[in-house]
């Protein structure tokens, strides 16, 4: 992988988690929305335990 491609993913991994920190910050009615977000973070981790157990 290039320097600049991990640059990107580095980048787009500290975006989501500054939009899950941002969601836990916002008001109860936006509970939802990080529950959503937690949901799908958790999904990304075990796919990513898939993967290592191969």
């Amino acid at each position: 992988m290039t320097r600049q491609h991990q640059t990107i993913k580095d980048l787009e991994e500290k975006n989501k988690k500054l939009q899950l920190a941002e969601a836990f910050k916002s008001s109860s009615a936006d509970t939802d929305d990080a529950k959503l977000k937690i949901g799908r973070i958790v999904k990304e981790i075990d796919k990513c335990i898939a993967l290592l157990n191969r």
